[in-house]
């Protein structure tokens, strides 16, 4: 090929080939957040923050769909037990809601547990770990 000086350039022709596409990495995607509304009451009437004074560090935790009216994806954060300490915020829980109903593993556990102190902060919190993992 010849250039507008009247140079030789070097062909720029490629020979072209498709990688192999990678498999979908299957390490479970890890989500590390609050638990929110812990200061409300349940609807049987049980206080959420006497229920997070009993709860421990690493403590499993289940994870359960709770459609309510504006918030159709909802989920409640529950003890073994089933006694609630609140609920997923909405914006991670249609992502959560999803993965539930789609069969993938779900799995919570508590990170850490604020507040409560007698000389902090009195109202308690719960940090929490959720893994979603493949069917």
């Amino acid at each position: 090929m010849f250039s507008l000086l009247g140079k030789k350039r070097k062909s720029r022709a490629t020979k072209t080939t498709k990688k192999p596409r990678a498999k979908k990495d299957k390490q479970p995607r890890t989500i590390k957040t609050k638990v929110v509304g812990v200061t409300f009451e349940n609807s049987d009437g049980t206080n959420r923050q006497s229920i997070l004074a009993r709860c421990r560090k690493g403590e499993q935790l289940v994870l359960k769909r709770s459609p309510e009216s504006g918030y159709p994806h909802a989920i409640a954060v529950c003890k073994k037990s089933g006694k609630q300490l609140g609920y997923i915020s909405d914006q991670l829980a249609r992502d959560i809601s999803n993965a539930i109903s789609s069969g993938k593993k779900v799995t919570c556990k508590i990170l850490d547990l604020t507040g409560g102190g007698l000389f902090g902060k009195k109202t308690r919190g719960c940090n929490i770990e959720i893994r979603i993992g493949s069917k």
